[in-house]
């Protein structure tokens, strides 16, 4: 119940079908069975919006906790590090939650096992939502359940050749190439690691993992955190590491309208073309073209009322993709979904440090907007290399984060880092410096 959205919607992992929520015959049984075993009040709610309960002792238990539940309570989705495989030490999903609300952001960091043929190519893929809003989104499965009309309702050819691919995911790809080349056996064999993790704060919380076998020679580490300063947002740093050049593709699956970007683009006007030909390249369309900033460069789109920009370091070599879903499907099988990618060619190493803020509002009813504009004014990496990292986030307000971790983790160990003329010291993964204090 937790591994839900604010609908009560399932996270759609790997071959999980959108729409499939805690409101069915098996979760009614399932969340019965749980209060009787544990007696844990917390899942009453889910009980109770389910509507019913099973015809067994379970079902007796869980109606008589319902008697005793007060009114108005609803279930609370926590932050949570959930690890993965049958001794839990085949990686995870780090669930982070905006603490202090019912239903604030949570950034959902996959770094799990494969999933057997199941399992999709999203090693170190993010999902965010805003309250009951998917904002940065993960496809899901290609199928229409039991819709005989669309191939009898089962799994599309494009599932695999799509859906289960790298590019349908936030996360970063290599070379035009998915995750284990798409192969699931070879995936099943390996399993990202998670370097460190702390929830247990409310203004920071991060996590961060890596993986080292999705393509030979390259080591991949992505860290995010989930900064609560004056208003919410979340720092990512993905780097990338190899001996030999390479594309790097960090790819960004939203929904919502642009509004604006801070750079030129050259839209395609009268044709489209596939951004590539295979590795489900050939399912996105290229919708439009631009080069990057020197410095940071910034994108904001619409979802319902409020505002969300994506903005990334860049340099004149940085190239800008505005896609979308459905290249190459006579048959209208996939959904016409849009993306962001940022492309960096013929790389050893690469850092992409990014910050995901919402902000502002729209009011429809009243035509009123706040703050359509983004906030972040500068992304800069201030460290990399193999011990640390130490990124500095910098808003139009005058508001300055700096954030620096152990990229070989060392929960218990003391830390120094010299940045310029200061030393910094701390114990732990990571320190967080708000406005040069930390």
């Amino acid at each position: 119940f937790q591994l839900t959205d604010a609908n009560g919607e399932l996270l759609p992992f790997n071959d999980a079908i959108k729409g499939k929520c805690f409101i069915t015959e098996e979760l009614i049984i399932a969340a019965d069975v749980a209060y009787e075993n544990v007696v844990d009040a917390s899942v009453l709610p889910v009980v109770k919006a389910q509507g019913e309960v099973a015809v067994n002792g379970a079902g007796l238990k869980a109606a008589e906790g319902l008697s005793k539940m007060k009114a108005g309570e609803k279930y609370v989705r926590e932050s949570a590090i959930i690890s993965d495989g049958p001794e839990g030490k085949s990686g995870g999903v780090a669930l982070l939650r905006e603490k202090g609300k019912k239903e604030g952001l949570s950034l959902v960091y996959k770094y799990s096992t494969q999933g057997m043929g199941h399992g999709h190519y999203d090693r170190l893929s993010l999902m965010l939502y805003d309250g009951d809003r998917e904002i940065l989104a993960d496809y899901g499965a290609a199928r229409f359940v039991n819709v005989e009309s669309k191939s009898g309702g089962r799994y599309l050819k494009e599932n695999k050749d799509y859906a289960q691919q790298s590019i349908a995911h936030n996360t970063v790809i290599v070379d035009e190439t998915s995750h284990y080349s798409a192969n699931w056996k070879e995936g099943e064999q390996h399993s990202p690691e998670l370097v460190f993790a702390d929830i247990s704060r409310e203004d920071t919380q991060i996590v961060s993992a890596r993986e080292n076998n999705a393509y030979e020679g390259v080591a991949m580490q992505r860290t995010l955190a989930l900064i609560d300063g004056d208003k919410p947002f979340v720092i990512d740093v993905y780097a990338l590491a190899s001996a030999t050049n390479h594309t790097y593709d960090l790819n960004f699956l939203y929904n919502g309208h642009i509004m604006e970007t801070d750079y030129k683009y050259v839209p395609a006007l009268t044709s489209l073309e596939p951004m590539g030909a295979k590795n489900g390249y050939e399912h996105v369309w290229k919708l439009a073209q631009a080069t990057g900033n020197d410095g940071i460069s910034r994108f904001t789109f619409l979802n319902g009322s409020r505002f969300y920009t994506i903005a990334t370091m860049t340099n004149a070599s940085s190239e800008i993709y505005f896609t979308k879903s459905g290249a190459n499907d006579p048959e209208f099988n996939l959904r016409n979904e849009p993306g962001y990618l940022i492309r960096q060619r013929e790389k050893t190493n690469q850092v992409f440090a990014s910050v995901i803020e919402p902000h502002g509002h729209f009011e429809h009813k009243l035509e009123k907007v706040q703050d359509p504009h983004p906030g972040v004014s500068a992304i800069n990496v201030l460290v990399h290399d193999n011990d640390y990292t130490a990124i500095k986030v910098e808003f139009k307000s005058g508001e300055s984060y700096t954030l620096m971790f152990a990229n070989n983790g060392g929960n218990t160990q003391n830390h120094k880092l010299r940045i310029g003329n200061e030393q910094h010291k701390w114990k732990g993964s990571y320190l967080l410096i708000k406005n040069n204090k930390q």
